[in-house]
């Protein structure tokens, strides 16, 4: 069994048959191993493997027999990470690949949110379904992240019968076919040859590293279990240019190596092959189940013990006290959501954030205990504020020059102690905002 030191009077106990134990998060004591993962965020990315993590996630992350379960959260509840970001697009490939030109819907914060085959959701900005897209990347992987990225692709480009291309990928000077990378101002006057498997996986490892370069990149062999339905239930499937997934796999390390870029053989090590599948697949391809969840997951655990995170990091705290908040822009009435880790929250305090001269109506989260000094001032499209019932202490100037602001609910029971609401003269028939449940100073 593997332990990991999480904090000085516990210890983390990974079971090294994941597949049929589960991990006990209540026997933590002090081991004298550094977990370098702890408090860090993980964001996957990839196709429908990927997908079954999608969203944003926090702990605690469930492990039962449900489709809330991803093997991403298996991984976080073992290592210690803070948030999981899924990023997955299923039926994606890496390769640009013009016969099947598709494009993805994404939500503000870079979450799938469906395809093409529907009409597109309101406030949501469209894609290509490539892996290999800036468009994609820039989308899906929060600027300036510098948490652990764990890439997977390869099954899709193996069923599309992508060309191998070299193991040592061609750049071409001018190649602008992904036009988003070639009009942005990170373009390099080229790009590798994307219209073949290994060209588009260094592509996607060079626009990642551009994006994120405090991140640390992990790329990951794609899933082995396909078994020939057709033939020997001993025989790997192959696709139409005679090539197994396991070429595939093979090319993921090659193109891996020539990048300088980590990679976790999950092929050749999760277990899973043409004879057991049925003990891990829900279907044809994908593992999830929980079997096969829990088998990824420790193929991914057992590479990250020989990769450590990129220095400098800062260490995502924990926040599980916060809950989610939201902002609604006046002009587009778009809706934003927010929770403690954004960067105007403090611990529980809500300081004053760059948005207020844009919002209308403002939810400030539970968790949040007290509210900073001019929070609001210069507000001068807001009309409605809900702070939580946890509410205890509002600072000075609160609503300075807050001239549309007609509503102001507290959902607390007892009333929080406020500085100053900063109302002026011109908020004077406003006065009735400031009841008997606030001790205010006018």
């Amino acid at each position: 069994m593997l332990q990991f030191n999480l904090h000085n009077d516990f210890k983390f106990t990974v079971q090294p048959k994941l597949n049929d134990v589960p991990i006990d998060l209540s026997e933590l004591e002090n081991d004298g191993i550094l977990n370098p993962w702890q408090g860090k965020s993980v964001l996957t990315y990839g196709d429908s493997i990927s997908a079954i993590n999608n969203g944003t996630r926090y702990p605690p992350y469930p492990m039962d027999d449900t489709w809330n379960t991803s093997w991403a959260g298996i991984i976080a509840n073992v290592l210690g990470f803070n948030r999981v970001y899924g990023r997955g697009v299923g039926g994606s490939s890496t390769f640009w690949n013009l016969g099947d030109l598709w494009y993805w819907y994404a939500n503000s914060e870079g979450e799938y949110v469906g395809d093409d085959d529907d009409p597109q959701p309101p406030n949501t900005t469209a894609h290509p379904q490539f892996a290999c897209s800036w468009s994609r990347i820039t989308k899906m992987i929060p600027a300036n992240y510098e948490g652990l990225i764990l890439a997977m692709t390869g099954l899709n480009d193996w069923g599309a019968n992508a060309p191998l291309g070299d193991d040592k990928p061609m750049w071409v000077n001018g190649n602008n076919m992904d036009t988003d990378w070639a009009t942005s101002p990170q373009y390099l006057g080229g790009d590798f040859n994307i219209t073949t498997f290994s060209g588009a996986m260094a592509s996607m490892m060079m626009k990642i590293q551009i994006h994120a370069p405090n991140a640390t990149f992990v790329n990951m062999t794609p899933i082995s279990g396909r078994q020939n339905d057709s033939g020997s239930p001993y025989d790997q499937m192959q696709n139409s240019s005679q090539l197994l997934i396991l070429d595939y796999a093979q090319r993921v390390k090659d193109v891996s190596q020539f990048m300088s870029i980590p990679v976790i053989d999950v092929f050749g090590t999760w277990g899973v092959n043409q004879i057991n599948r049925a003990h891990f697949m829900a279907d044809v391809i994908h593992p999830y189940t929980l079997n096969g969840k829990k088998a990824l997951a420790r193929a991914v655990i057992s590479g990250l013990t020989g990769i450590y995170p990129s220095f400098g990091y800062d260490i995502i705290p924990p926040n599980p006290t916060v809950g989610q908040g939201y902002w609604i822009n006046y002009n587009t009435e778009v809706q934003t959501n927010f929770d403690g880790t954004s960067e105007w929250i403090s611990g529980t305090t809500f300081n004053q954030p760059s948005w207020r001269t844009q919002a209308k109506e403002v939810f400030i989260p539970e968790g949040i205990v007290e509210t900073g000094p001019g929070v609001f001032s210069g507000g001068t499209y807001l009309e409605k504020v809900t702070l939580p019932s946890t509410i205890t202490t509002m600072s000075m100037n609160q609503f300075s020059d807050c001239l549309a602001l007609l509503d102001l609910t507290v959902l607390a029971t007892t009333p929080p102690i406020v500085g100053s609401f900063g109302i002026n003269n011109r908020w004077a028939k406003y006065k009735n905002l400031c009841t008997s449940r606030f001790c205010c100073c006018i």
